[in-house]
Order: structure tokens, then C-alpha cells, then sequence
């Protein structure tokens, strides 16, 4: 693994790549920048919320679910939002059974939140392929671990890339959820001077928009990606999508 230079932002959060196969050389890099917006841990607002304001410019995203809330508690995302939201494009990712520290589990634990999680998605109809590490708890043995069940994973703490399958200096801008909307903005500005990839993740959104993280407002994050987008200059993907671009499409088992 290699560390790759941060930047000097809050909330810079990681991505770690984890390739499910031996992968062959990856596909000549896009033409133009690429962003994937991500919703951790369920709650039913990336479906009422998120989902309806991407739907709006024809964008889909990523959804990192744990799969002990779906349909059980309270202010989470049902099984039917999950399939509407598949059904639309949206990729169902895995944040685990029960949302544990993964750094504090035993190996029989941790394989259970691991796998348990992308069967139980797997046996209600998603195409699950990758993983979110719960509060970004995450290390090298993890990240081993996660090889058997995942192609990629996503962590929030650091910014490790297996640079042996994916070409980070190239391919990776950066992945955070920055503090205000103009570090946001600055953000999707480098990775399409760049041609690289961001991705930003984000939580509980409010019914006007607002971002529980950072207090930014959802609708002039998209507003502002969709113009972007209308100058051909950014392409919204979703997760597993932006690692089969850097890795090449030989990568998804």
C-alpha cells in the first residue's frame, strides 16, 4: 500500500482500493473528471431527500447500507426504497451487519460483519461490490480481510490506494467531505483540472437539503455538479463505477 499526499482540508476522509481479482492494465483514463456522492448508514432521508434531488439531473450515487436497520428501525431506508433506488441505477454498498468498530472485533466477528452484510444484500437482489468501513475504522489486516467478500472499500481516516491495480497519483483526487461549499466547489474544480476522481460522503441530509456533516446544502452541491456536467467537463458515477475506471473493467469479478 502507498500513502498518497493529502490536502490540507478538513474532513478529508479515505478510499481504499481492494481489488477482488489479479487485474489486467486498466483502460485508458477518461476523457473527463468523474465524482461519486456517497450516503452512509442507512437513514431513510437518501431515499426521500438525496434520491429525489439527484433524480432531478439524471444522477445516480452510492448508498452504504447496514443491513440489521433495513426496514427495522426507525428512520431508515426500507427494502423497498433499496430496490426503487437500485432499479434507478444507484449502487447498494455494504457498512456492515451492526455498524461495529471492525478495530475491536474478534476475526470470527469480523469476518460475520463482513460477509453476513454482502450475503444478506445479495440475497434480496443487490448487486453488492463494495464496502464503507464503519467510522473509518479500518488497517491493513482489514483491508486484507475485505479482499475475500469486496472489490473496494471506503474508509474516512486516511488515504491509502493500492497503487499495484489502481494509478493514484492519476486517478484519485481526493475524498472528503470538505467544510464549506466553496471547498467543495475548489474540490470538484481540481479533480476536473486534474481528469481524476472525487468522491464525497456524506450522512443524515434535512427535508431543505442540508447536510448533517457540514452544514452545506445538498441542492448547490448537485446544482453546481450538474453544471459542470452540462459543460462536459464532469461525469457523476457511482462508487463501484469510478474504481472500474481506474482499475479497468477486468477488476469486478
Amino acid at each position: 500500500m502507498r500513502v498518497v499526499t493529502q490536502f490540507a482540508v478538513i474532513a478529508i476522509c479515505a478510499l481504499v482500493i481492494v481489488p477482488g481479482t489479479v487485474l489486467a492494465q486498466r483502460e485508458t483514463w477518461t476523457p473527463h473528471a468523474i465524482i461519486t456522492l456517497t450516503f452512509d448508514d442507512a437513514y431513510a432521508d437518501a431515499y426521500s431527500v438525496a434520491f429525489p434531488i439527484l433524480e432531478q439531473h439524471n444522477m445516480r450515487a452510492t448508498v452504504f447500507v447496514v443491513t440489521s436497520y433495513i426496514g427495522k428501525l426507525t428512520g431508515r431506508l426500507s427494502l423497498q426504497n433499496l430496490w426503487t433506488m437500485q432499479s434507478a441505477g444507484w449502487e447498494i454498498g455494504s457498512h456492515t451487519v451492526s455498524h461495529r468498530r471492525l478495530t475491536e472485533l474478534t476475526y470470527d466477528q469480523i469476518l460475520y460483519e463482513m460477509n453476513s452484510s454482502r450475503e444478506w444484500l445479495l440475497s434480496h437482489g443487490f448487486n453488492v461490490r463494495s464496502l464503507a468501513f464503519p467510522y473509518g475504522a479500518e488497517n491493513p489486516y482489514l483491508r486484507q480481510l475485505a479482499m475475500r467478500f469486496y472489490d473496494a472499500t471506503r474508509s474516512t481516516s486516511s488515504r491509502y490506494i493500492s497503487y499495484s491495480s489502481i494509478p493514484a497519483d492519476n486517478c484519485i483526487s481526493a475524498v472528503g467531505m470538505p467544510a464549506n461549499h466553496s471547498m467543495t466547489f475548489r474540490y470538484i474544480d481540481d479533480t476536473i483540472a486534474a481528469k481524476s476522481w472525487l468522491v464525497l460522503y456524506m450522512h443524515n441530509i434535512s427535508q431543505n437539503g442540508t447536510i448533517s456533516d457540514d452544514g452545506q446544502n445538498l441542492h448547490e452541491i448537485v446544482d453546481y455538479i450538474a453544471q459542470k456536467v452540462a459543460l462536459g467537463q464532469l461525469e457523476v458515477v457511482t462508487f463501484i463505477s469510478g474504481f472500474m475506471r481506474c482499475a479497468g473493467y477486468e477488476a469486478i469479478r
